[in-house]
């Protein structure tokens, strides 16, 4: 990028928004890292979670029909 033409405050200001961006962009990223990896944490945990109280009920079902 050629910015002989904003002068030196100019070519200042925008090297240091530049560089701001990119804390901002690496910022974002690993906090949309965390989120993905928070988001598979929960799913796991729900498919756990789901496959012992499906188990669970056939378990009850089955111990209610030998009570019947």
């Amino acid at each position: 990028m050629d910015l002989s033409g904003l002068g030196v405050l100019g070519r200042e200001f925008a090297a240091a928004w530049a560089e701001a961006a990119g804390v901002h962009a690496s910022t974002l990223s690993t906090a949309g890292n965390l989120v993905t990896a928070y988001q598979d944490i929960l799913n796991r945990y729900g498919a756990d979670v789901t496959g012992i109280d499906t188990g669970l009920a056939g378990d009850l079902r089955a111990t209610e029909s030998e009570v019947a």
